[in-house]
């Protein structure tokens, strides 16, 4: 089907002639899906439009044309070789649509006035609401593991999984391998990653393997099975890599992802040349970037821009800049993370790290523990009984997820216009709070093992890289240089300066 007019749906047949004849509705109105990118999209629509048929009324099921049409379009550029909608996950394909509305200059956010409310509300954009529709009727299809299935739902995984709690994935998808054996392979590879690894992690890996998968049945069409995989067939990937994709600068960390499944795989099916199909030489290591840190004029831009927020995810921004923790530390913060230490007179924070799982505490001010009290407060008058600090709307015994703080940055910075020092829009990451506040540290004179201690840190290996950025430690550290090339200029000024004489005695010796 590559169209469906309105008078083909459910509620069109089932409506009464005074709806039929409704001014606002136009029968041979259509759904066109051969504006979707491709023919498993247009199928998968067509299942959502025939179902949004049945279950909304005819004057409403008009107002889904316009969202209709602007997903087909974002999709198109977007997404053009997107097989399903589990093939990627929801939070994803909404950031990508809120980047590409603030592109095409469209509101990211709409207000709506609610009689409920003493002021006008803040709600998604109608793509992003549109988006969420399709998810929520795809999701419910099935939401439970199943080995033979090709799209796994982590819901009832027989593992324990190590799961990020404020990135929620709920699937993995293997409808992008078209190999069939290469598929059955690959399943009982991340079956095993799975029960040791991070999910997003093996999320990593599953994006490497698509790839790669793709590139073999376009150009390797007669390799069917990782055991036929050979080193030519790789240094051939990994010269389409650097020549020809052009995706990114670097592809270490993809390479790496491949040759952990590779390893695996040598184990598993008993083949050790797949064990060496990649070596380290494939994929170099690359110079450390040193963490970038705000000014103290950006800092003031972005908590300008920061008053624009919702109460509570203001709380959120300021305290994560007090912090200096991770933002999923933040996120994960417990309503009972404070406790009063008598002995010192002050507030201590219980914070646990999300990606080592390692437990510290430090000493606050009063100042930050009133604003965790009043997030507290907040959470509890809207949500009884969460353990959270900060909690998902949609599930409050959840703690709130990374990509709303994401969104309403991007939304913050874009509605705002707020730019850094270099006149360019910020970027929406949360992490350059962080090694701002261990800059700020080493601007302070703290010791190497006090800054490690605030940050969590298990070592002070990583402290070095806060005291690059300090200007005043530069300052110092270039100060012997700069003396010595001070003293090498005076020198030759000095001689210039006896040359200078020389010159003029010599003229007047000529005038007289």
């Amino acid at each position: 089907m590559e169209r469906i007019r309105i008078r083909d749906l459910e509620c069109y047949k089932n409506a009464s002639d005074v709806d039929k004849n409704n001014k606002l509705i136009s029968p041979d109105r259509c759904f066109d899906l051969t504006k979707l990118p491709n023919t498993d999209i247009r199928k998968e629509m067509e299942a959502y439009i025939l179902n949004r048929g049945k279950t909304l009324k005819l004057i409403s099921i008009r107002t889904e044309l316009y969202p209709f049409n602007l997903f087909a379009r974002f999709l198109s550029e977007q997404f053009p070789s997107l097989k399903s909608f589990l093939d990627v996950e929801e939070s994803e394909i909404i950031r990508q649509a809120k980047v590409w509305l603030g592109k095409n200059g469209r509101k990211l956010s709409e207000l709506t006035n609610r009689a409920t409310r003493n002021k006008p509300q803040v709600k998604d954009a109608e793509l992003v609401r549109y988006i969420k529709s399709i998810y929520r009727f795809y999701i419910k299809l099935e939401d439970s593991f199943n080995y033979d299935s090709d799209v796994w739902f982590l819901k009832g995984f027989p593992s324990k999984l190590i799961i990020n709690p404020t990135k929620t994935v709920k699937s993995i998808s293997f409808k992008g391998i078209k190999q069939s054996k290469i598929k059955d392979e690959i399943k009982r590879i991340i079956y095993i990653h799975l029960g040791q690894l991070a999910v997003g992690t093996v999320l990593a890996e599953m994006t490497a393997i698509n790839r790669f998968v793709d590139y073999l049945y376009e150009r390797h069409p007669e390799v069917g099975s990782l055991l036929e995989l050979n080193r030519d067939t790789i240094e051939d990937y990994l010269l389409y890599l650097s020549i020809e994709d052009g995706r990114r600068k670097s592809y270490r960390t993809e390479v790496s992802h491949l040759k952990s499944v590779f390893i695996l795989a040598g184990n598993l099916f008993e083949s050790m040349h797949l064990k060496r199909l990649i070596i380290n030489t494939d994929y170099q290591s690359e110079p450390r970037k040193l963490p970038r840190a705000y000014s103290k004029t950006e800092i003031k831009t972005l908590n300008r821009g920061m008053k624009t927020l919702d109460i509570q995810m203001q709380r959120l921004l300021v305290l994560h800049q007090m912090l200096g923790t991770g933002i999923g530390d933040t996120l994960t913060l417990k309503q009972n993370c404070l406790r009063y230490d008598l002995q010192n007179k002050t507030w201590v924070i219980r914070i646990e790290r999300v990606k080592t799982k390692k437990v510290y505490e430090k000493s606050i001010n009063d100042d930050v523990a009133k604003l965790i009290k009043s997030a507290c407060e907040y959470t509890n008058n809207l949500y009884k009984g969460s353990e959270y600090v900060f909690v998902r709307e949609s599930d409050s015994n959840q703690p709130m997820q990374y990509a709303r703080v994401y969104d309403q940055m991007k939304t913050m910075i874009i509605t705002n216009d707020l730019r850094d020092d270099n006149g360019e829009l910020f970027k929406a990451g949360t992490h350059i709070f962080r090694s701002t506040y261990g800059c700020t540290l080493a601007e302070l004179g703290a010791t190497d093992e006090m800054i490690a201690a605030l940050l969590g840190h298990s070592n002070t290996h990583s402290v070095r890289h806060y005291r690059k950025l300090n200007n005043k430690i530069i300052a110092e550290a270039t100060r012997p240089y700069i003396k010595s090339k001070d003293e090498i200029l005076s020198k030759i000024i000095d001689k210039w300066g006896d040359y200078n004489e020389a010159i003029r005695k010599d003229a007047r010796g000529k005038k007289g």
